[in-house]
């Protein structure tokens, strides 16, 4: 027992030694336990990594911890859906000192009644600096152009690309991750055997 009551609140002096040294132990040991949490919880396809439960935990208390650790809070699948990337298709940290192209296929697009956005993270799980001042696209603004098939081309890169018209989504310096969200999926869209495109490094 912790020793913890509403009369009294906490005392270390209240509890057996051994009680003692096992809050300390937890105090020591807690956070990088919940910081690493998400393995036990994540499944990765092409490099995004999906993170179930998510909004509703149950009895799963790390799974809990840990979202509040990266994200404060998230909200239920129905609403919206999370898929972060770490690596490229190859398995290699994304990093601002190279080029990346991420393509969606017409079909691949995701399927949602409100809007999908992709944003741009650094390795403290911030929202990124880059030189553009944005980090971040999104598909109810207008700006994503479609290819004549429906597809859709994103590039990743700290710089402006030469294409004046493509899809850019700039990076910052060193490491960092994305995360899309799909706003109010289209119910059975994202099975548990979907897979996002790989971002693949351009040559």
């Amino acid at each position: 027992m912790a020793g913890i009551d509403v009369q009294n609140g906490f005392d270390p002096a209240r509890i057996d030694p051994a009680s003692r040294a096992g809050l300390l132990r937890a105090l020591r040991d807690g956070p990088s336990v919940v910081e690493n949490g998400f393995l036990p919880y994540t499944t990765v396809r092409n490099g995004w990594g999906s993170f179930s439960p998510i909004g509703t935990y149950g009895d799963q208390f790390l799974a809990r911890a840990f979202i509040a650790y990266s994200g404060i809070g998230a909200n239920v699948p129905e609403e919206e859906a999370y898929f972060r990337a770490y690596t490229d298709g190859q398995n290699r940290l994304l990093a601002g000192e190279k080029s990346y192209t991420l393509h969606f296929d017409r079909d691949q697009l995701p399927k949602t009644t409100a809007l999908w956005s992709i944003n741009v993270y650094d390795n403290e799980l911030f929202l990124a600096k880059t030189e553009a001042g944005r980090a971040s696209v999104r598909s109810n603004n207008g700006t994503l152009k479609l290819g004549p098939d429906g597809s859709l081309d994103i590039v990743l890169q700290k710089s402006p690309p030469r294409d004046p018209h493509a899809n850019w989504l700039p990076t910052p310096a060193g490491n960092f991750n994305l995360v899309l969200r799909v706003f109010a999926p289209i119910s059975g869209s994202l099975g548990p055997r979907h897979a996002w495109p790989p971002v693949r490094e351009s040559r």
